[in-house]
């Protein structure tokens, strides 16, 4: 597909201490830094109002991927007219949506996200929500930024013929993986989300005035320079390999870059999930993975000794066996070891396929073309992980499908390009890479065969897993690779709380020593996330449980009396309330009041971490507002990765209430740890809980998370 170049040629690069270059440069590195920085802005605005899926970043990947692609097709035809009239238009547009910002700042408070935007979220699909309010938001400036790049460069291959605009394309990663990277180092950590978008918008004002400054310094050394007619340069770029377009096919070179750029994206898109899935939803687990998505452009685009395909191909082999080595011993790794491993791997593939587009750059009239290319294949890799894979597979095998394709163009590298001239090598490199792709297909299949009786969605995916034990059955949930619950499926045992809800865990001693669950007495109890039901358990005649869940799947599971029977059992009267438990606590006082608690129980996990919009400030603010004044509040903090501990004491401290854990060990039932939060004096001095529970103490001094700042930088194990 690809061929070496037979002829030498002129190595041409930027002299980036030019003058005129910097005109470039400027305008560059801004819109790239705006367009990455706004993505996990943007992300932790939505994530409350989702749960905290995990998939909230995704569906705004696959936003700003689709967007990437209308500014690419907007830069594109645009560079065809006049140079003239592509300047100025471009900038009447950046202007007009300039003043659009300055309107909402004034009105609104912020430039980005107003409250009024994030309330056009319609009822429904969670992904329609999200594009909709992305596109009210943040549609207008980041498709103006996203044309810029590629704009600029056209403009410079006009003005300057004997030089090559690809090196732009490194300097806009480069900033683009400085915004991203400085997002969770300084930007998150210092300053809330509203200062966040106002900063934001001083640096967009800062890039229009550097592009209005490159437009009339362009329009004032000459226009006449620019051959708008014959803008056809036929030069190779920097020595190295060239397609010939005597011997591949227009549209088969178009479809060699959409597939490699797809595959990149299946691979950052897929393995994004996996992480945030097992740790949480976090940008700063986000931006891990899209720095090095970037990371491998940079290295890839720029004419240095170290960007070779030899290079690329072994790496790509030592991350096949990495990915193949991590799925076979999938959970047994701590936090730091599965993100290293699982960052290696995206690496190494993007590495690769980002390469392949380097070594198959067109020449500079065609770039605006391979730019789209590009910016297609990565939409489309979006649309294939979050629209296409979550409808039709039940597990997450899109990671598998990327795994094996670039295996397969690893092998298709080393047959037709001849990337290792001695031929044992090059035989040796393929029979390596087949044996990976055998070895990922065989684990694909099994998950495929394993995959009866499991539900995928937006949320994640939910798997049941039978087992029997001393001749009784026992149905375990599993929310991706966590276990959210199991029920034992014949009697006496099935009306037991089980697992991380057993009599000698914290709920279990909420319940059984609150002053109120006596004989002639009756509790109310709130309980976010649903789970299979078994808090359930403890409800008595009178009783009153109210379970508030997010995901439609999760209820059906608890519902369904073959497997789980705690809803159905329970003697209590048991309500559901189905959406974001905050969202649906704000708007009952003024609908039904407080609904004054008893005991209130925050069990929602997004894979294995409460989202962090239930441990802010405003969210305790809330509970407590439908809290008896003796009531207990009980959180689930089991973690294998983050300490929820020192979060917790910064609420009690600022609520001035008592707080104590309790863990329980797997010897007795499963390994849990909760914190239950009070201001009765009753509760905790009982010898039961006294003896069964420690105080919770401040281990680390951490900030009181408000919905404005929550990081979980300085909370990891």
């Amino acid at each position: 597909m690809v061929k070496e170049a037979g002829v030498k040629t002129q190595n041409i690069k930027i002299s980036t201490g030019s003058i005129n270059t910097i005109y470039y440069i400027v305008p560059i590195f801004l819109s790239s830094f705006l367009l990455f920085q706004v993505q996990p802005i943007t992300g932790k605005y939505l994530l409350p109002m989702f749960g905290g899926s995990s998939a909230v970043w995704n569906i705004c990947l696959l936003f700003f991927q689709c967007l990437l692609i209308c500014g690419y097709l907007y830069a594109h035809m645009l560079s065809r007219l006049k140079l003239k009239f592509q300047m100025f238009g471009h900038l009447l547009l950046l202007v007009s949506v300039l003043m659009l910002m300055f309107f909402l700042s004034y009105f609104q408070g912020t430039p980005i996200m107003a409250e009024s935007v994030l309330d056009l979220s319609p009822s429904g699909s969670p992904v329609i929500q999200i594009l909709v309010v992305l596109t009210a938001s943040v549609g207008l400036p980041f498709f103006l930024l996203s044309s810029t790049t590629m704009l600029i460069q056209s403009w410079f291959s006009r003005m300057n013929t004997r030089k090559s605009p690809y090196s732009f394309y490194a300097i806009s990663n480069t900033a683009s993986l400085i915004a991203l990277l400085s997002y969770p180092l300084f930007f998150e950590r210092v300053l809330s989300l509203n200062k966040q978008a106002m900063l934001w918008f001083v640096i967009f004002i800062g890039f229009t005035l550097s592009i209005t400054w490159t437009i009339f310094k362009i329009n004032q050394i000459g226009i006449k320079k620019d051959n708008d007619h014959d803008f056809q340069i036929n030069h190779s770029i920097y020595g190295g390999v060239l397609v010939s377009e005597k011997n591949v096919s227009e549209l088969k070179l178009y479809l060699y870059w959409i597939s490699y750029s797809a595959t990149a994206s299946v691979m950052l898109l897929s393995i994004t999930s996996k992480i945030t899935m097992d740790v949480a939803p976090v940008p700063f687990m986000w931006i891990i993975t899209l720095s090095l998505y970037l990371l491998s452009f940079v290295l890839t685009f720029v004419n240095i000794r170290i960007n070779s395909q030899k290079l690329w191909v072994v790496l790509l082999a030592a991350g096949l066996f990495a990915a193949w080595f991590s799925l076979k011993l999938t959970g047994q790794f701590d936090v730091v070891t599965n993100i290293i491993i699982h960052s290696f791997i995206l690496f190494a593939c993007c590495v690769f396929c980002h390469s392949q587009l380097f070594y198959s750059k067109p020449k500079s009239s065609q770039l605006t073309s391979f730019y789209l290319a590009v910016g297609f294949g990565g939409a489309l890799g979006g649309l294939f992980v979050n629209i296409f894979a979550p409808a039709f597979f039940k597990g997450f095998w899109e990671y598998h499908l990327g795994l094996i394709y670039c295996s397969m163009a690893g092998i298709t590298a080393l047959f037709g390009q001849k990337i290792l001239k001695l031929y044992y090598l090059r035989l040796f490199g393929i029979i390596l890479l087949a044996f990976f792709t055998f070895l990922i297909s065989i684990d694909l299949i099994s998950n495929i065969r394993s995959s009866k009786g499991s539900v995928r969605n937006f949320y994640g995916r939910l798997q049941l897993e039978h087992s029997i034990v001393n001749n009784v059955r026992i149905t375990k949930l599993f929310h991706n690779s966590i276990m959210h619950g199991m029920q034992f499926s014949t009697d006496p045992f099935r009306y037991e709380p089980t697992s991380y809800f057993a009599e000698d865990s914290g709920i279990g001693l909420a319940f059984r020593f609150h002053p109120n669950y006596k004989p002639g007495k009756t509790i109310k109890t709130g309980v976010i996330g649903l789970g299979v039901g078994t808090i359930a358990a403890y409800g008595r005649e009178g009783d009153n449980i109210r379970f508030y869940e997010i995901d439609p799947a999760v209820i059906r599971l608890a519902s369904q009396t073959r497997w789980f029977t705690y809803l159905t059992d329970s003697k209590a009267n048991i309500d559901i309330i189905i959406g974001d438990a905050r969202i649906s606590l704000e708007k009952e006082p003024a609908t039904k009041g407080s609904q004054k608690f008893d005991i209130f129980v925050i069990d929602a996990f997004s894979g294995d971490s409460i989202p962090a919009h239930l441990l802010t400030k405003e969210a305790f603010e809330l509970y407590l507002a439908h809290l008896k004044v003796d009531g207990i509040i009980a959180i689930h903090i089991s973690n294998r990765y983050i300490d929820f501990e020192p979060v917790l004491h910064a609420v009690i401290k600022h609520f001035n209430m008592k707080g104590i854990v309790v863990k329980t060990s797997k010897k007795n039932h499963y390994n849990s740890k909760w914190v239950l939060i009070t201001n009765n004096n009753v509760f905790p001095a009982d010898s039961k809980v006294d003896s069964s529970s420690s105080t919770l103490t401040d281990s680390k001094d951490i900030k009181l998370w408000t919905d404005e700042y929550n990081s979980l930088w300085n909370v990891l194990k």
